[in-house]
């Protein structure tokens, strides 16, 4: 783990640029290849998500000159990089961006290492190459940059990243059928869905192959607890069905919201939901749930009564009927909803960092990130910082926060330092759910690697609560005792904010919600909140060498952390200082 946090020798950023070029030999070829392939500059983007014009010339001859090549040879390839850089047509750009450092000749660089081995190969390796495979590797190796100014490479971070959603998935699965499905069936339909979820937009073909399988086993299984708990095989229905009692068999409106999820899973995955619906609408007719003030235990009236806690459960509630009006064409209809939901929640009074006894930023933030969820529809769609910027603003400064008592946490300075992982996990799922990559957004590489550093060696995610006892400082305790649903939820969440993301799958609901939400959102008026959030961290300011270097300073007039972000630039300036709180 302390490898991860650290920077390595190879990874570090000379100050002459932050990208880098083309490698350190043969420099007439590569140039002339270069001049030719202009296509090649744009595949420095990849898994950066910054354009490839952004690219600053200048690193290769950095990397010849630490491999060892000589003075004429780093001339040679300044030439060389200058060219490269017209042909990504970056020379407009400052060479000191603050994106991460992107690769503007990849394909010359690999074409140019396939030649270094033809020549070893065949024993003709040219003088001056050999020292120059080393720059060659690092050259088609895309770095990204964290918060503290170490660079790591992109590919190592993605590959630890998925081996730690897999192992993440294992133990997940282990426990929510263990013991005859007890955790599953005390859980409820989070655990039968979360899997459905990993699928649904994963971009690793092996995560969503196995997520779907796991997926659609539990569905099935929950599925038979609910509707057939004569075949069921689970705990509690073995407890029954021996005469030694057991929990209520669930009925009534609770048993019809949990089937809202079930079906809108097992219908986006292309199974069978006959049962369930034909239950669904039984209970719909002998429940009077057509009046949605009974189906939520809430009317129009008392939603300012609702405390920010119980609206996490109530706005993900309307948010998968809204959904199932969609997919099912209004086959359970609604008196009112999202709209009615939104206009309300943008009424509100939010508090962000710290973490304060009361809870009034843990409440705050898990309402703001599943506003965000019932915006994506978890995650079915790519959602825009745009649409609500001082949401997404919220949720940059909270991540920040966290990554800084992490940072404290790894240091020793206090080693029992209470990171919320659901917390820190959720924001890097709302992050990822804009389209943002590790590549492209210091901030999100920074708590991709504390999420990473955090997990455990069997692939679950500890459960912390805040020690209220110890009102000094903020200190992370392990409860003796915890229920299956927070053990569970740290590594659910986890695993959802350490995926890749790809939004172009086709399934049956998610262009319909796209649009759906494309007008609410502008119906709504969600985009500007009556009251402002209220920080008890301020912001820390640049210095003002930082000032030199960055051209997007957050000054007097302070843009958004979102739009920040959106130019790859002044991420340090982001973090708050809390460290001097307890």
């Amino acid at each position: 783990m302390s490898a991860l946090l650290d920077s390595t020798a190879s990874a570090n950023v000379p100050d002459d640029g932050d990208a880098c070029s083309v490698p350190s030999a043969a420099n007439k070829a590569v140039a002339d290849e270069a001049a030719a392939d202009e296509a090649a500059a744009q595949t420095a983007a990849v898994d950066t998500g910054i354009p490839a014009e952004k690219a600053a010339p200048g690193q290769a001859v950095a990397a010849a000159e630490k491999a060892g090549a000589s003075a004429t040879e780093a001339e040679a390839n300044r030439a060389v990089c200058k060219k490269a850089a017209a042909i990504a047509g970056s020379a407009s750009h400052s060479p000191r961006t603050r994106a991460s450092r992107t690769r503007s000749s990849i394909e010359e660089a690999r074409g140019f290492e396939r030649r270094l081995t033809s020549q070893a190969s065949t024993g003709v390796l040219e003088a001056g190459n050999a020292s120059s495979l080393q720059a060659v590797a690092r050259a088609v190796d895309t770095q990204c940059r964290d918060l503290k100014g170490h660079w790591h490479s992109v590919k190592e971070l993605r590959e630890q990243r998925n081996s730690a959603v897999l192992k993440g998935m294992s133990w997940m699965r282990k426990l929510l059928t263990a013991n005859n499905l007890e955790a599953l069936i005390e859980i409820g339909d989070d655990a039968a869905c979360l899997f459905f979820e990993i699928w649904y937009t994963s971009s690793s073909s092996t995560i969503r192959s196995a997520a779907r399988g796991i997926a659609q086993d539990l569905l099935e299984k929950y599925e038979c607890h609910l509707l057939e708990p004569i075949r069921c095989k689970c705990k509690q229905c073995r407890a029954r069905a021996g005469g030694k009692g057991g929990p209520k068999t669930m009925e009534g409106k609770e048993l019809f919201m949990t089937l809202m999820y079930l079906v809108r899973c097992k219908e986006e995955m292309g199974l069978d939901i006959e049962a369930m619906a034909t239950r669904a609408d039984e209970l719909w007719s002998t429940c009077g749930l057509s009046n949605t003030s009974v189906l939520l235990d809430v009317s129009l009236d008392g939603l300012a009564a609702v405390s920010n806690s119980d609206w996490v459960v109530l706005i993900m509630n309307i948010m998968i009927l809204e959904f199932n009006q969609l997919l099912f064409r209004r086959r359970w209809p609604l008196k009112w909803g999202l709209r009615e939901a939104f206009e309300h929640l943008r009424t509100r009074q939010y508090w962000g960092p710290p973490y304060d006894f009361e809870y009034k930023f843990h409440d705050s933030f898990y309402l703001a990130t599943h506003i965000v969820f019932a915006i994506s529809a978890y995650s079915a769609i790519k959602t825009n910082p745009k649409d609500v910027p001082w949401l997404f603003d919220y949720n940059r400064r909270s991540c920040a926060y966290w990554v800084q008592q992490s940072w404290r946490r790894f240091s020793g300075k206090q080693a029992d330092r209470m990171i919320d992982i659901d917390a820190l996990s959720e924001a890097v799922d709302v992050m990822r759910g804009c389209g943002l990559t590790d590549g492209g957004d210091p901030l999100l590489c920074s708590a991709t690697i504390s999420l990473l550093a955090l997990q455990r060696g069997d692939g679950s995610w500890p459960f912390w609560q805040l020690d209220v006892d110890r009102r000094d400082s903020i200190v992370a305790q392990a409860p003796k005792e915890a229920t299956f649903y927070n053990r569970v939820h740290p590594t659910w969440v986890a695993v959802q904010g350490l995926r890749d993301r790809n939004f172009d799958y086709d399934r049956k609901g998610n262009t319909q919600w796209g649009q759906f939400m494309e007008r609410l959102l502008k119906q709504t008026n969600l985009r500007h909140l009556e009251k402002r959030v209220i920080y008890s961290c301020p912001t820390r300011q640049s210095s003002k060498r930082d000032s030199k270097r960055q051209p997007r300073r957050l000054g007097t007039k302070r843009e958004s952390l979102t739009e920040a972000s959106e130019h790859g630039e002044g991420a340090e300036d982001l973090l708050l200082e809390c460290d001097a709180t307890p």
